[in-house]
């Protein structure tokens, strides 16, 4: 079936993070989001970017009951999200002003305060906790790699929870996010779109994205929605960007960062030649002795065919898994692993 805008149903708004801790805040931090989250739909025109006919006369005759709609699809079924804020780092903010986190969730408003309360997150602890896990006698000799990515995971997430709270608790910088809804979201496919909407901002010179690496999914009954949702949001989002932190989509695509990224889709053959490759290498490392023991992996194809792709999810994997493995037998993976690309 053709994907076509008329398949669509896009939803997006514009609400403020908010400062839970702030002296004239009573109740709970998620109580007091959640006020300022509902004030928004409700009451500010211009949080709503699409649909367009916001103002429109027939829409303000509905207004009531497309509203009761559109706020149980926000809070209650998958969303996708964009936080974005100014980069007050004193290191890279002159080369990137901006720093943006993508995300996805089923409750807006709970995964919104978890961002700025990291102080009831311990993930060393949680970290230490899927170790012992994996260090049962029961568990599976192969479960500490998915762990590890974990680990990573889990520290990645609560440094970039560490610099929206620092952000939210400031007063040099304002922190808005943009939420996002489709009627044909599921977990599969907010995770995706999750993922190229990553991969975009990464390619963007002038922003700091503050996510890692996501969980791309295999194909799912709506996978077909994932590239005309991702360019109708961006689309709306270029339209209403003052700040210069969206560029226009061929832009992105068109960028060297985006071509070569890591975080694109596999094809079924890059995902086996992954898997071959990154056991061999897994295997190697750690047999490794000597310079002596190094080791060429060829990997072979037509111009293409996704060899730059494959590789630099490759590298991207390989650097995760083991350079942050304080028991991994390298001292620096890229001087012991040599790959070759035939043209």
């Amino acid at each position: 079936m053709a994907t076509t805008k008329e398949h669509l149903s896009l939803r997006i708004v514009k609400v403020p993070y908010v400062n839970p801790h702030a002296a004239n805040s009573s109740g709970s931090a998620t109580d007091n989001y959640r006020k300022v989250f509902l004030t928004s739909l409700s009451t500010d025109p211009s949080a709503w970017i699409t649909p367009q006919s916001i103002l429109d006369e027939h829409f303000l005759r509905h207004l009531e009951n497309r509203l009761r709609k559109d706020k149980s699809h926000f809070l209650d079924w998958p969303t996708v999200y964009i936080v974005w804020f100014a980069n007050t780092s004193e290191d890279n903010a002159a080369i990137r002003p901006w720093c943006v986190y993508v995300g996805e969730t089923q409750h807006i408003i709970d995964r919104t305060v978890q961002h700025v309360l990291t102080n009831q997150k311990n993930v060393p602890d949680r970290a230490e906790d899927l170790e012992i896990v994996a260090d049962n006698e029961d568990a599976q000799s192969d479960a500490i790699v998915p762990i590890q990515h974990l680990k990573h995971y889990l520290d990645s997430e609560h440094k970039a929870d560490q610099r929206i709270t620092a952000a939210v608790q400031s007063d040099k910088t304002d922190v808005n996010q943009y939420v996002i809804w489709e009627r044909h979201f599921n977990k599969s496919l907010t995770l995706d779109i999750e993922n190229k909407l990553i991969d975009y901002m990464k390619s963007i010179d002038g922003v700091e994205c503050l996510n890692g690496r996501g969980n791309p999914q295999d194909s799912y009954y709506t996978s077909e929605y994932r590239d005309a949702i991702v360019s109708k949001v961006w689309s709306r989002l270029v339209n209403t960007d003052d700040n210069s932190i969206f560029p226009p989509e061929l832009e992105i695509w068109q960028s060297s960062l985006y071509k070569v990224s890591p975080f694109h889709k596999l094809g079924s053959e890059q995902r086996r030649a992954l898997q071959d490759i990154t056991s061999e290498v897994e295997r190697l490392l750690h047999q490794w002795n000597s310079p002596d023991d190094t080791r060429l992996i060829l990997v072979e194809g037509a111009a293409g065919t996704g060899k730059s792709i494959l590789l630099s999810t490759l590298f991207y994997e390989l650097s995760t898994q083991f350079n942050n493995d304080d028991d991994s037998p390298t001292d620096s993976l890229h001087q012991k692993v040599f790959f070759a690309r035939k043209q």
